[in-house]
């Protein structure tokens, strides 16, 4: 499914999340304990692209309080294989 993969530092390490495109509703989270950690296993689960993770691990988006976005395909039984977390908005009609 097409979605975005949106990274950011935060105190406890790096927040990944992962929105669907054609699912705004839906999206999953997960936090790594480190950037090189957090790009080794995005790339090799081809979350992100070899050449994306390279770019993210020699940018400094960490320290200047920046987040960095990816655009990828990717299933939501892949991410609950990872170790994300669904997170699901609740619409009040």
């Amino acid at each position: 499914m097409d979605a975005r993969v949106l990274i950011v530092r935060v105190d406890e390490g790096y927040k990944v999340r992962v929105f669907l495109l054609d699912t705004p509703t839906r999206s999953w989270l997960k936090v790594y304990y480190s950037k090189a950690f957090c790009m080794t296993e995005l790339k090799a689960a081809e979350v992100i692209m070899p050449a994306e993770a390279k770019d993210a691990l020699t940018d400094y988006f960490d320290t200047a309080g920046e987040l960095f976005i990816f655009q990828t395909d990717v299933e939501p039984n892949w991410l609950r294989v990872m170790g994300f977390t669904e997170l699901k908005k609740v619409l009040i009609n």
